[in-house]
């Protein structure tokens, strides 16, 4: 019998459906990779892979000096798995995810509950980094609601919070996707907001919609 995953190199297989935090996901085979895709966009483990395995290679000398990395926005766990299957690091890892079905997947499907030195905390990710004490060298903001950044997270006080969580001298790696004039206009008060804290503040532009800016905290702040 032909499997699944051979069969989604010719079309698409679903394995599972349901209904995630922010609406409905499924759970497919395509071209030889399992992905969670919403009704509009893939979430996790497709063109959102890409995108983090450009960034990461960017700033890899980085990544690879970090002695801890907090992930805002875990999915089913697409940053783990480059940076423990395609970068072989071993850095402890924090992950904030506030879509339960996101993480029942991520365990079941992509191996999430066989990562060592993983620690995945249920709930918003805003609201979670208050319950948070520690530092990071290396933070990651992926946080969506389908196809739009949730309320707040453009404001001071989403850029202070996630600031005061990266150690002196830190990289925060934010995405973000700007498909209308409303959300390039939450973009540029989001760039704006990053550059308060550091005049190291790039941007990367990728698969048309995505810019991610990549900022060093600076030391004395």
């Amino acid at each position: 019998m032909v499997s699944a995953r051979w069969l989604s190199y010719l079309w698409p297989v679903r394995v599972a459906r349901g209904t995630g935090a922010h609406g409905p996901l499924e759970l497919t085979w395509e071209n030889g990779r399992l992905v969670v895709n919403s009704d509009q966009a893939n979430q996790s483990h497709g063109a959102l892979h890409r995108v983090w395995q450009r960034v990461l290679a960017e700033a890899e000398s980085s990544v690879r000096e970090a002695g801890s990395v907090l992930l805002l926005g875990l999915g089913t766990g697409s940053v783990v798995h480059i940076l423990r299957q395609e970068l072989g690091l071993d850095t402890p890892i924090t992950a904030l995810e506030d879509d339960p079905l996101m993480i029942q997947w991520g365990r079941e499907h992509f191996g999430l509950d066989k990562v060592e030195a993983l620690r995945v905390v249920r709930g918003d990710a805003l609201s979670g980094l208050e319950g948070l004490h520690a530092t990071y060298d290396l933070v990651v903001v992926d946080v969506f609601e389908d196809l739009d950044i949730p309320p707040g997270w453009e404001t001071g006080e989403a850029v202070n919070a996630v600031m005061q969580r990266t150690s002196p001298g830190g990289l925060v790696l934010w995405n973000t996707i700007s498909r209308n004039p409303e959300q390039a206009g939450r973009i540029a008060g989001l760039r704006g907001q990053l550059r308060t804290w550091s005049a190291e503040c790039r941007e990367m532009h990728i698969e048309r919609i995505n810019t991610v800016f990549m900022v060093r905290r600076h030391s004395g702040r």
